[in-house]
């Protein structure tokens, strides 16, 4: 049994390898052209945003970025607080900010995809930014992301999106989480694979958008309005996909302030599990994803057995894959500038295979929705 486990993790520790070579090139690349000016559309699915969309809007309103070249639209998806008065506020004193209002989802559609649907549908740019309403993306996100789409053959841009508050070990274990699987998403992507992505810091061309028929074919998924486009214009078009892993894109939102609130989040992450075996994604994807969780299965029943009684010897598929995660994740750590905490990684590396196995077999048999009050 220990042989079988071992060989998968060994797989596993392969493709991370594969992966932070991957990394290393993308963090040597020459920089690109930075003469490159479209109009860019930021768009944000708004609801019930009241306590974090104020510093949202400041940091979108204080970009670097030439302010006549770029617009902020904002959709109020049927907000009960008071999302609509703050927005007004900053409407008040700055003209780039436009604000829609969503009285009901269409038949057929997630909340979200119909929100920003309908705000894609009113933009005027040729590149499409997104991100959440609790988001605070840094000064020089929108170039950044820019600097990115100035390759032409460049359709979809992806870049880190920690989740964290700064206040102890429980943030700190959510922000090694939230860029691990950045990192994993842009070692892929240094070697041409297209995994995931999300939504709080993400960039299409409009070209591209329209060439795969934007949310069409996954337009009622409740999760998927970022990997699942992600997955269509890598898998329907020659476009390249890029990851920005460089500080000065970085977009940061504070993470689940209840465990009931963790809990639905990655129950929505996992949702659509099954359905990227159905739908058009890349086979990259649906070769690594099993990989992924087959690999947490034996690392998670490897530890109960030593907890069981067994001998010691069964904690090496654990212990690899431990010194494989830590090695890639501080080199994420590292180029995006930030402190790596080995306690917090050590925490992670036991509750990770848990939490994996546990929400990614419930995940796509339970019916969920958008917001928790939905």
């Amino acid at each position: 049994m220990i042989f079988w486990s071992m060989l998968i993790v060994i797989a596993y520790a392969s493709l991370l390898l594969w992966f932070l070579w991957g990394l290393n090139e993308k963090s040597l690349a020459a920089p690109i052209s930075g003469d490159y000016f479209p109009k860019v559309s930021v768009i944000v699915a708004a609801r019930n945003e009241e306590k974090g969309i104020s510093s949202l809007l400041a940091s979108l309103c204080q970009q670097s970025y030439p302010q006549s070249n770029y617009e902020l639209i904002i959709v109020n998806d049927r907000s009960t607080d008071g999302t609509v008065d703050v927005v007004n506020a900053f409407r008040e004193k700055s003209k780039i900010i436009h604000l829609l209002h969503i009285t009901e989802t269409h038949e057929g559609w997630a909340p979200k995809k119909w929100a920003l649907n309908c705000a894609i549908k009113e933009s005027n740019g040729e590149l499409l930014l997104f991100t959440d309403g609790d988001c605070v993306p840094s000064e020089t996100w929108i170039a950044a992301m820019i600097e990115e789409f100035s390759d032409k053959s460049v359709g979809f841009v992806s870049a880190p999106a920690p989740l964290s508050n700064k206040k102890g070990i429980i943030d700190d274990l959510f922000l090694l989480d939230s860029l691990a699987q950045d990192g994993f998403s842009a070692g892929g992507i240094g070697h041409g694979i297209a995994l995931s992505c999300t939504g709080r810091n993400m960039g299409i061309r409009r070209s591209v958008f329209d060439e795969v028929n934007g949310y069409e074919g996954i337009n009622g998924f409740i999760s998927g309005d970022d990997d699942l486009l992600l997955q269509k214009v890598a898998s329907l078009t020659s476009s390249k996909v890029s990851f920005r892993l460089k500080s000065d894109a970085v977009v940061s939102s504070p993470p689940p302030d209840k465990i009931s609130t963790f809990i639905h989040q990655r129950l929505r992450f996992t949702s659509k599990g099954l359905s990227y075996y159905q739908l058009d994604t890349t086979p990259g994807m649906k070769m690594i994803l099993p990989l992924l969780y087959i690999t947490n299965i034996v690392v998670l029943f490897s530890m109960l057995h030593v907890m069981g009684g067994g001998g010691i010897s069964a904690l090496l598929p654990w212990g690899l894959k431990s010194i494989i995660d830590g090695a890639y994740s501080y080199r994420i750590f590292r180029l995006l500038e930030i402190r790596w905490r080995i306690e917090a990684f050590f925490i992670l590396s036991v509750l990770h295979p848990i939490y994996v196995t546990v929400f990614g077999g419930v995940g796509p048999f339970v019916n969920i929705q958008w917001k928790t009050n939905e």
